[in-house]
């Protein structure tokens, strides 16, 4: 589905074309052992920082049901233990993701936070075929999880809370193992399935011209300190998504199926009667 791409925190959670998160509760089960710096901070870039990690935090927890219904999607046509694996591990990834933001949110916001149900309809419905995953996993996957782990490392470098930079630590390792199984996942859908697979993904690449909606800088909040305690500056999201995007789209040209697609393309539009125009 075409649309603006949305700067991702984990693999989203998409269900009937919207992104699914579950509610917020008032709770510490999700809470683990952290301190940030935040004596030194006014309440308006305090509340702010807290807002942002909840952003964090329920997308991470959504990545939780995002992975656990690939799983079944896999099993659905019928992969291999190998990619059943590599699914339910970013799982549990995830867990560790959403619990560490919300503790940092918990933390810079001083109440606890902690997700709630989650609607459950995303898992009873969903596409299961070669050329559905790929695609997915070209968006979601190669590109969001491959930002998100450029961005982790951009901001492990530059947060000065060393809680914040054990938390992007973590997930720089994690995300960029998510977006090599998605790599992985591109490349067994081409191998293993037939031409739609690579029409699936020849319309993703064209999804990724499009604008990416990026969340801006909160009012009267300093770029320097939002940067020292771990969020990415909107032009450095801006950076990164213009980066990855070029990279993940000459990795999927040079895919040998994605290749013969494209010279294949190319040979029909040089063959191609010409029109009463051009014939003058």
């Amino acid at each position: 589905m075409r649309g603006v791409f949305r700067w991702p925190s984990g693999r989203p959670l998409v269900y009937a074309g919207a992104p699914v998160l579950a509610a917020l509760t008032e709770q510490s089960e999700w809470i683990e052992d952290a301190s940030p710096e935040t004596a030194d901070l006014d309440e308006t870039t305090r509340l702010a920082l807290a807002q942002a990690w909840l952003d964090d935090a329920r997308k991470e927890h959504a990545s939780i049901v995002a992975f656990t219904r690939l799983s079944a999607q896999l099993l659905a046509i019928g992969a291999p233990p190998s990619l059943l694996e590599e699914a339910h591990r970013a799982a549990l990834d995830e867990i560790q993701h959403a619990q560490m933001c919300f503790t940092l949110a918990s933390m810079y916001g001083g109440r606890w936070n902690g997700p709630g149900a989650m609607p459950m309809e995303v898992m009873r419905h969903f596409t299961a075929d070669r050329a559905t995953i790929a695609r997915e996993a070209l968006i979601e996957g190669c590109l969001g999880e491959g930002m998100a782990a450029v961005v982790a490392d951009v901001m492990l470098g530059a947060t000065t809370d060393e809680s914040v930079k054990s938390v992007w630590e973590s997930i720089t390792r994690d995300e960029r193992h998510h977006a090599e199984f998605a790599w992985e996942l591109v490349r067994w859908c081409i191998d293993t399935g037939d031409r739609t697979v690579t029409e699936a993904l020849a319309t993703a690449l064209g999804d990724f011209v499009l604008a990416i909606e990026l969340p801006p800088l909160p009012p009267g909040v300093d770029t320097n300190v939002w940067i020292a305690h771990g969020r990415p500056s909107p032009e450095q999201l801006k950076r990164v998504h213009e980066v990855v995007r070029a990279e993940v789209g000459e990795v999927v040209w040079a895919l040998p199926k994605m290749k013969e697609m494209l010279n294949a393309s190319s040979a029909r539009r040089r063959g191609a009667p010409k029109s009463r125009r051009e014939r003058g």
